[in-house]
Formats: C-alpha cells, structure tokens, sequence
C-alpha cells in the first residue's frame, strides 16, 4: 500500500534521528508478514514457511511450506505472547492442541534491555543498491540459557535476521525474506473452528523448542 510506504519511509527519518546518538533498541512496524527460514544446529533447514506477526496484540501465526521443507510432520503454529498460550495446528487432519508457553522470548521484536553490538552493511556500502545498513542487538536469556542475537535495518527497524546460542551449544538461526509492513489475512489471528472448546494440555514449550 502507498500510505504505509510513506509512512515506513517517516519512521526511517525519524529513527535516523532518534538512534543517531542513542544505541537504544528500537520498534519494528507494527505489524509483518513474509517468509521465515529457520536452520538448526546441523545445518538443514527446520522450517521454512509464510509468517504474520502483529506487534500490538503480540500474536504470531507460522505455517511451513510442505513444497521447501522435506519432513513428515509440518508445523503450524499460533502463538498468543501476551496471553502466554499457542496452538499447534494440523490443518490435514483438522486437530489442535493448545498448550502453554514456558516464557515469551522470541525472535520478531529486538529484546528488552538489549545490548547494541555493532552497525554495518550487509553486502556493499559503496556499491548502488548491494547493501543494506543493519545494526545488531544481542541479550543472554538466563530461561533460554543462551543468548539471542537480533539483526534490523538501521532504517524503519525492520528484522532481518536472528540467532539463538545456548550453553549446550544449540543453534537456531532466523532468516526474514520478502518481508511487507502489512498483514493482508488478520483471520490469521483466530484458530481454527476445530479449536473451539480444546482444553489446555499440561505440555509446555517456547518459541525456540517449536523449530528444534
């Protein structure tokens, strides 16, 4: 849409503005959607699928593309934050499982308190349209026993990668492609009609332990 091109473009100029001075962390849109690559320790991808993410109600839905991901059991999750709650879907078989979340860390937003690493070009800074200017943050998680690492535009605060490293020498990596500033299917956002009335399942898990 062109409004919220311009108004990206009005939050580029004012987040040159406010972090020229200051290596706070900053706000992403409000809300995303593309495609997410997820890769494990062993070098395979975990997941690749379509994500959506709203900022402000804190909900996340994934769903992996069965044509890029070679594995039986394909994931698809909706993920409510706030609510500390997500559901595993399995839209073949029409089931779903509600369960709860250990803590809320994730990858989409820069964690709270985070510490300003670096800022730097992926790809070329003196070659027209081969880079793009990236600042990167980073937060040891003492739930996650690891650290997380989140890498964002310079401009409009846009996530572009991230990482999970924990003790036991675990790896995540998040990789965000084609990513717009704009939820084009908000009923995203609602499960399913076959999760009416499931009851919550003693099993928990975190953001993370979804894609291991």
């Amino acid at each position: 849409m062109r409004l919220s091109g311009f108004l990206f473009l009005a939050i580029c100029a004012v987040s040159e503005v406010v972090l020229a001075d200051h290596h706070q962390p900053c706000r992403g849109p409000p809300q995303l959607h593309g495609t997410l690559w997820v890769t494990a320790s062993k070098g395979a991808p975990t997941s690749v699928g379509e994500f959506n993410y709203d900022a402000k109600t804190k909900k996340l839905h994934f769903k992996d593309d069965e044509l890029h991901v070679n594995k039986t059991d394909h994931l698809e999750m909706l993920i409510f934050f706030d609510e500390g709650i997500f559901y595993d879907i399995d839209s073949h078989n029409l089931s779903c499982h509600k369960k709860s979340l250990q803590n809320t860390h994730h990858i989409l937003e820069i964690p709270a308190n985070a510490t300003h690493v670096t800022e730097g070009y992926l790809g070329s800074e003196f070659i027209g349209d081969q880079g793009v200017r990236m600042r990167k943050w980073k937060k040891k998680i003492p739930e996650l026993n690891g650290v997380v690492t989140v890498a964002t535009t310079s401009c409009g605060c846009l996530t572009l990668s991230g990482s999970l490293f924990t003790e036991a020498d675990d790896v995540l990596l998040f990789h965000f492609l084609d990513v717009e500033t704009e939820v084009k299917k908000p009923q995203v956002f609602v499960p399913p009609s076959y999760c009416d009335g499931v009851t919550l399942e003693d099993e928990t898990d975190t953001f993370f332990g979804l894609f291991h």
